[in-house]
């Protein structure tokens, strides 16, 4: 199914864009929405990729004049990995999606157990809120309960996804003090929506302009990427949609976003005007 809201502009309208920041869906299934919230991404610089002619041996033979120039393949290294806490996978503390703290505190969404815990930068581990029981959960494909996505807002409030095929699937915000409360309610199909900041939401794509079971969206510029799993489609058709973000009353258009998402494989070669 929530790209970090430190922005005026988050401020005024939840957007996270998976999920990143990113909020996404999980991996393995979900009721089909994508709550499009702060999530902005930025892309690293691409290699260049023209061929340099062949320096003559005389040249090659020669020292390097002036400083090396590395680019991020080459330049960058993780040093000293260690797993810092372990969960127990019987209760359900599989994690599924993770947003940071200031102090480098995490914060994970442990899917099957409808918990959010805070591991701190020395590993301890603490429960920090745990999302209602369903009676009957009817989440497609894993017929559980999961908690999927997760952000936090400059402010130190945490939205999480909750899925569970029932009218208890939404976004749902945890205040500093562990006070869980449902933010959103979106139970539809293959939607992506804007969810504001006061819990209203306004559908921007739908499975009409390509969606099929979207798991993640990011944003890049003034275009949104979102992929779809098609996990249940009765013609199951994985793809990647963009779309550019516009103006509606600007561009007199009917509504966000209709008509101006670019189509999967016959749009790969347009160039980027994001």
């Amino acid at each position: 199914m929530l790209r970090t809201p430190p922005t005026a502009g988050a401020d005024r309208e939840v957007r996270r864009l998976r999920l990143p920041v990113r909020l996404r869906m999980p991996r393995i299934a979900a009721s089909g929405v994508v709550a499009f919230l702060l999530a902005l991404l930025s892309s690293a610089p691409a290699p260049a990729s023209a061929t340099a002619e062949p320096a003559p041996a005389s040249a090659a033979a020669a020292p390097a004049q002036g400083p090396s120039v590395q680019g991020p393949s080459e330049s960058i290294t993780l040093k000293d990995p260690r797993i810092v806490a372990h969960f127990d996978f019987a209760a359900g503390q599989t994690p599924e999606n993770i947003a940071l703290e200031p102090d480098g505190s995490a914060n994970l969404t442990f899917s099957f157990a409808r918990q959010v815990a805070r591991v701190d930068p020395n590993g301890d581990t603490r429960i920090i809120a745990e999302l209602p029981a369903v009676a009957d959960p009817q989440t497609p494909l894993v017929g559980a309960a999961v908690v999927s996505g997760i952000v936090r807002t400059h402010d130190g409030t945490l939205y999480v996804a909750y899925n569970t095929g029932t009218a208890e699937t939404g976004i749902y915000r945890i205040t500093a003090d562990s006070t869980v409360a449902k933010f959103a309610a979106l139970n539809a199909g293959s939607e992506l929506a804007l969810v504001r900041r006061d819990g209203t939401h306004t559908v921007l794509l739908t499975a009409q302009d390509g969606l099929s079971n979207p798991t993640s969206v990011a944003v890049r510029h003034h275009k949104v990427y979102v992929p779809s799993a098609s996990y249940t489609a009765e013609r199951p058709d994985p793809n990647l949609l963009i779309a550019r973000i516009t103006d509606a009353e600007k561009d007199g258009k009917d509504g966000p976003g209709r008509g101006e998402h670019e189509g999967r494989a016959d749009h790969e070669a347009r160039d980027d005007r994001g």
